[in-house]
């Protein structure tokens, strides 16, 4: 767990569990006041399970405005691509069948950026004493007008960690479905059991919906240079990463100040006399947790170099550029830069 909302929501939880011998496991929704449920600044949500599929009982404005769908009478996943909803409702029947809890944090694109959101779904009893799950969601970027999730797009969310709480149980990701396993191996998901990291035997991914979740493991690189030497490759580098490219210090700055950007790629030399070093300074101060690629004018006759800076590796590369030798440079800034999660 990340957020300290999340954090948070999971102590007043565990504060409201029944002690002693008493019959019950978990709260009852009626014990979570709208001041605890404020910690979601109004995407709070209680799902309850129906006819194998999981509806919203409850839910705050603010997810009601991002996910534009009608919570009232949608099913909670039928915003996915068709490929991926099974395997999304595996994940959380996985919850009520073990009455176990769900931390999980994701990147969300949001029609115009990619957001890093924490979820946390924990268990409790409605009026009628039947097992739902409780929480809500933290955004970690400021909230935008513009945020709107894309029904059925294919890069609706990348899973960065699934994070399974046992609330006093004992649980095996084994008993996950083959292609709830699957899909988030190739997605890359660090799997957790109570907040430590597991490995579970992987298994062959499955048709369509390894391809969504190998497409949204991709890389998110922006790269701030001259566009003309990338122009003969830069349609299979946008096929390998989610790929931005500006000219300017201006828009690469405003892409920085909105987006979730993994890599990094600067030019030293940018068009209109701008210095790329500028940027590059301020990205070694101020994101921690973006790789980072130089780019090096070719009067320096340097060969190509790798600097290690707090256990990460920033590739410099002088030019021109070739495309191997950049994409090399872009994963290996990728593998080693530090993360948040």
């Amino acid at each position: 767990m990340q957020h300290a909302s999340i954090i948070n929501f999971h102590t007043l939880w565990t504060e409201k569990c029944p002690k002693g011998n008493s019959e019950k496991k978990f709260p009852d929704i009626d014990d979570f006041s709208a001041t605890d449920l404020a910690l979601f600044d109004e995407r709070d949500c209680i799902l309850s399970q129906k006819d194998g599929g999981f509806y919203f009982e409850q839910f705050g404005e603010r997810l009601q405005y991002v996910t534009s769908q009608n919570l009232k009478t949608d099913e909670v996943f039928d915003i996915y691509p068709s490929v991926t909803q099974n395997i999304m409702r595996d994940m959380l029947r996985f919850c009520f069948q073990h009455q176990a809890g769900l931390n999980r944090v994701s990147r969300f694109w949001v029609s115009h950026r990619h957001v890093d959101v924490e979820w946390i779904l924990l268990p409790a009893y409605d009026r009628a004493g039947e097992l739902v799950m409780i929480g809500g969601s933290v955004s970690f970027a400021d909230h935008h007008e513009r945020d709107l999730l894309v029904a059925n797009s294919e890069d609706i969310e990348r899973i960065l960690v699934q994070n399974y709480l046992s609330v006093g149980g004992k649980l095996s990701l084994q008993q996950l479905s083959i292609e709830a396993r699957s899909y988030l191996a190739v997605m890359g998901t660090k799997l957790a059991i109570d907040n430590k990291e597991v490995t579970i035997r992987g298994e062959k991914a499955l048709g369509g919906a390894a391809a969504i979740a190998a497409k949204v493991a991709r890389p998110s690189v922006l790269i701030v240079s001259d566009v003309q030497p990338f122009v003969p490759y830069i349609t299979r580098l946008a096929s390998r990463y989610n790929l931005k490219m500006v000219e300017t210090l201006h828009e690469a700055s405003e892409i920085l100040a909105l987006d979730a950007i993994d890599v990094l790629v600067v030019s030293e030399q940018l068009p209109n006399a701008q210095s790329g070093l500028d940027l590059l300074e301020k990205a070694m101060a101020h994101l921690a947790h973006t790789g980072l690629v130089v780019l090096l004018e070719d009067r320096h006759q340097k060969d190509d170099d790798v600097i290690e800076v707090g256990g990460q590796s920033i590739p410099y590369l002088t030019k021109p550029v070739g495309e191997f030798a950049l994409r090399q440079a872009v994963e290996l800034a990728a593998k080693t830069r530090k993360t948040k999660y």
